[in-house]
């Protein structure tokens, strides 16, 4: 498996009381946590639920495009609906370098997401450079 980058993030997991994690077959629409996409009946996507000790509830429905992103850039820990600001800023801080290995491990539809998200780190890096070395 390539070196993909880990992406550690700090969760308040700790303060649940119950946390419960499955994967589901949708039968009706559902929006994901993460990308916004929706989740069509008879598509698996992950369900999260928990009650944190101040006693309110949380839940979260993941799609399978981003179930995949998750699995593959991220170790240990992640934020619900927060993944993708997390991995853009995990792309910023490589300077938008990625191995190709990585994309990869991806199917088809989560690579288009990864790709889309490098191009928009590529045009602030370029526009970055630009405005700074005309200055020097």
């Amino acid at each position: 498996m390539p070196n993909c980058g880990c992406v550690y993030v700090e969760t308040c997991f700790d303060s649940c009381t119950a946390l419960s994690n499955m994967i589901r077959k949708a039968v009706k629409s559902h929006q994901c946590g993460e990308c916004g996409c929706m989740i069509q009946p008879g598509e698996k996507y992950e369900y999260a639920s928990g009650v944190f000790d101040d006693g309110s509830f949380y839940s979260s429905k993941t799609c399978s495009t981003c179930l995949e992103i998750r699995r593959v850039f991220f170790c240990g820990a992640w934020g619900y609906g927060q993944i993708f600001e997390h991995l853009y800023e995990h792309f910023r801080s490589l300077g938008g370098q990625l191995d190709h290995d990585c994309l990869l491990e991806l199917s088809p539809a989560a690579r288009v997401v990864v790709i889309d998200m490098l191009d928009e780190v590529f045009e602030q890096v370029d526009a970055y450079e630009e405005r700074y070395t005309r200055k020097s």
